[in-house]
């Protein structure tokens, strides 16, 4: 399914058991995943996505911190988010498609692992559980994410 080597196969697969996203994932799934999975390692300061570019991907960051900034209707830039390792950027692309609503810079030099919109669409063919179980946990993340923005707007529209 993937070109990988075996080393970065059997790295990325060690990274995934690593992170809270795929505690529910057996040793097998992680094996399917890890050969579909690429490795990218960015540096401080760089971009890894701006935001209004194609959305075909998400990410999970398995070293470093990258911090999340979206520009204001002034033209000015907000910072919304830093993402830690074990955390996930940009799933709302592999939910709806449409170009990313946010900029990820790399606050610190960092190791993320990247799930395309190519490779799930084969993995829905190929492995269709496992495939279910990540649209599942994103699901998941949309509603916590939702629920926690619901949350802060309840408590800025009441002061």
């Amino acid at each position: 399914m993937g070109n990988q080597e075996p080393k970065a196969i059997t790295v990325i697969k060690d990274r995934l058991i690593d992170m809270p996203f795929f505690n529910k994932f057996g040793p097998a799934e992680l094996d399917v995943l890890a050969h579909i999975m690429e490795l990218r390692n960015v540096k401080v300061k760089e971009y890894i996505f701006t935001e209004g570019d194609p959305g075909t991907y998400m990410g999970f960051v398995s070293k470093g911190e990258i911090v999340v900034i979206k520009k204001t209707t002034q033209g000015k830039l907000k910072r919304l988010a830093f993402i830690k390792k074990g955390f996930t950027f940009g799933e709302m692309a592999l939910a709806d498609s449409f170009p990313r609503s946010a900029s990820i810079i790399a606050r610190l030099p960092s190791e993320l692992l990247i799930l395309s919109q190519e490779k799930l669409d084969a993995l829905c063919e190929d492995h269709p559980k496992i495939a279910l179980k990540i649209m599942q946990g994103i699901g998941r993340l949309l509603s916590l994410n939702l629920r926690r923005t619901s949350g802060e707007l309840t408590d800025f529209l009441g002061q």
